[in-house]
């Protein structure tokens, strides 16, 4: 299959009627920004009114805006609102992609591949494709698969070919599914295989697009040469169950994802479902096609990293700082448990299973909050509801992510969805004993070996807000009664310390123990304010042993009962 796709270049996406009024008459624009000239360009492109859009777009082109030039070259190659010419759609292309403009790089790309716009020269389509794909640029991955697939300007490469499909297609560029599969049929560098081959044009046919259009050609042309029956037409559940993954994913389509790439990233203190859930839908968006990357606030604690080893998935790299960058959250949406910086972020999205948090953006998002025991369990559903396929790696973490959050399904907050999920997810996974497995991660999660009080405080802590009162509470797990005193004079000791360090008004350690379904908990106050709001809020504790207050019969679970019970209470009494 010769490689296709060409860019897309004008996006849609509208601003509001006061901006529009911004931008000013088409013969003198005021003194804007260039993201605003960008968007004002965009706006009128959306129009159609393409002369507006080619003024605009050199205005900011011209003083150095590489997106504008990258767009301004794409309305000289078609002529759109301006004389065509392909010299200044050459130029245009060439100043966006040496500012180091993945897309840019792509276009020059096409053109010296196909010759379009200038003479065609597969040496300058090698550079600028690599250029893209270094970027993570998918397209330009799958187009450098098919100059190594067919020996253009190259030494012919079937390994590298099939590795280019593949890096396109583990992005979420599912055309290269098909390239994939014409692979299998002819054993270019694979051992050859009809039935793989069919598999993999199915799956592009399935996941609709131009990757289906592909896909049915080849199906087509197989089923005429007499090696395959001729592709049945899916029955009307088939049909509707297409056409309900279809919707779910338009339902998402103008999620506003900025310049990308999206991080998709947990709260501080990150636990299991955080890191485990911003892996998964990483992965999630990706396959949907939306740049997309996992990072954590902070390294992880043993627990997870045994979940991650067992899955063998990396770790996620430390994002410190995420002012400017577009974010989707996940398992929060509170700013006091948020990575530095996202509130000078750009909000993509939140996928939470807590109550409604401090975190807001003017932009329209991807809100999802369901009262469930996990957020992982969410990231399983979403993966359904778009029909993605779930593989090994990700299934294992999921699977990890809910035993972990909720304490092998006996906590709470626990819902039918989340054991049909962890029903499910067993069965993609090489776990053949989910209870050993749950042991193990829980005996991770019990070790505290080699830390000191104050890093066990915050091993699983997360801060709130309330009527400007902002407290935090860290979760700590206890084997038993005599291992949770233990912990709690620990965290008596290091709590006035960790009060300066945290910058908060009421600090709580919550030490845990669960035996089966029955959950204790150890809530141990700082001294002043934060033990007079405990005694007024929950007065009816089981016991007071000096250091801590004791919550037997289901105890004070820092989600379903702390943290919603202090809200309520700080919102009915505002802080003076």
């Amino acid at each position: 299959m010769r490689k296709c796709i060409l860019v897309l270049l004008i996006l849609s996406m509208a601003l509001t009627v006061a901006f529009a009024e911004k931008a000013g008459t088409e013969s003198e624009p005021p003194a804007l920004t260039l993201e605003e000239i960008y968007q004002a360009a965009r706006d009128a492109s959306d129009a159609k009114d393409y002369a507006r859009a080619a003024m605009y777009y050199e205005l900011a082109a011209d003083r150095g805006h590489a997106k504008s030039q990258n767009n301004l070259a794409y309305l000289y190659k078609e002529g759109l609102g301006v004389e065509q010419s392909n010299e200044k759609a050459m130029k245009y292309y060439q100043l966006a992609a040496d500012q180091g403009l993945s897309t840019a790089q792509y276009n020059l790309g096409l053109e010296y591949d196909f010759g379009y716009s200038c003479e065609q020269s597969f040496e300058q389509a090698l550079k600028y494709y690599q250029l893209a794909a270094e970027q993570g640029n998918v397209k330009a991955m799958h187009n450098l698969g098919a100059m190594y697939k067919n020996g253009d300007g190259v030494e012919q490469d079937y390994a590298k070919a099939m590795e280019y499909f593949q890096k396109a297609l583990d992005g979420g560029f599912e055309f290269a599914r098909v390239n994939i599969g014409l692979m299998y049929e002819n054993g270019y560098g694979v051992e050859q295989s009809l039935e793989k081959a069919v598999e993999c044009y199915r799956k592009a046919k399935d996941y609709g697009g131009e990757a289906a259009e592909a896909a049915d050609a080849e199906l087509d042309r197989l089923a005429e040469e007499g090696k395959i029956l001729a592709y049945v037409i899916p029955d009307a559940h088939t049909d509707a169950l297409n056409r309900l993954y279809m919707l779910n994913r338009a339902s998402i389509a103008k999620m506003s994802i900025g310049d990308g790439p999206v991080y998709v990233i947990g709260h501080r203190s990150p636990d299991s479902d955080t890191v485990c859930s911003a892996i998964a839908y990483a992965r999630l968006l990706t396959m949907l096609g939306y740049p997309a990357s996992a990072a954590i606030t902070q390294p992880v604690n043993p627990e997870s990293a045994f979940i991650l080893k067992t899955a063998g998935v990396e770790t996620p790299p430390v994002l410190e700082d995420a002012a400017g960058k577009s974010l989707f959250l996940v398992d929060h949406s509170e700013y006091a448990q948020a990575v530095e910086g996202t509130e000078d972020a750009h909000i993509v999205g939140i996928l939470d299973h807590h109550g409604v948090g401090t975190v807001s953006t003017g932009y329209q998002l991807v809100y999802e909050a369901k009262p469930i025991g996990a957020t992982a369990t969410i990231v399983w559903l979403d993966y359904l509801n778009y029909g993605l396929e779930i593989d090994k790696p990700t299934a294992t973490l999921l699977l990890g992510a809910i035993l972990s959050d909720t304490a092998n399904l006996t906590g709470s907050t626990v819902t039918e969805a989340d054991r049909e999920a962890v029903a499910s997810l067993v069965g993609l996974t090489d776990i053949t004993d989910v209870q050993a497995f749950f042991r193990e991660l829980h005996a991770e999660a019990l070790s505290y070996e080699g830390m000191s009080s104050e890093e066990i405080l915050f091993s699983d802590y997360k801060e709130y807000e309330a009527s400007g009162v902002r407290f935090g509470i860290g979760l700590i797990s206890a084997i038993d009664e005599e291992h949770a005193r233990v912990l709690a004079e620990r965290m008596k000791e290091v709590l006035p310390e960790g009060f300066k360090k945290a910058h908060v008004d009421l600090l709580f350690a919550d030490v845990g123990i669960r035996e089966g379904s029955e959950k204790t908990d150890f809530i141990i106050p700082c001294e002043g304010q934060s033990r007079e709001y405990l005694e007024t809020v929950f007065p009816k504790y089981d016991e007071y042993d000096g250091t801590s207050y004791i919550f037997r019969n289901g105890g004070l679970g820092r989600k379903s009962k702390f943290v919603p019970g202090l809200t309520e209470y700080l919102n009915a009494h505002p802080h003076e």
